[in-house]
């Protein structure tokens, strides 16, 4: 059974990065405020919800708008890797 969503619904227990690089968007952005500024996640802050399935607006143009791969985290954590 999954255990860890992200607030933008995603299940972060079956990413590849999961446990490796990265522990979730809620610890990642708990740990490090502002360093992934990722836009579901600070709306879903805003708007004091668990996550956007729980959001009385979803599906709004911002969910819809953006990838479902989308993740601040891989995508700094990947460049990180990349340039060392």
């Amino acid at each position: 059974m999954i255990e860890d969503y992200g607030k933008c619904g995603n299940a972060c227990e079956i990413c590849r990065y999961y446990k490796s690089t990265c522990n979730g968007c809620q610890i990642e952005n708990a740990e490090n405020p502002g360093k992934y500024n990722c836009l579901l996640f600070n709306c879903a802050v805003k708007k004091d919800v668990q996550s956007c399935f729980s959001c009385l607006d979803y599906p709004c143009k911002l969910s819809r708008g953006i990838s479902k791969s989308y993740c601040p985290i891989h995508s700094i954590n990947d460049l990180a890797s990349s340039i060392t």
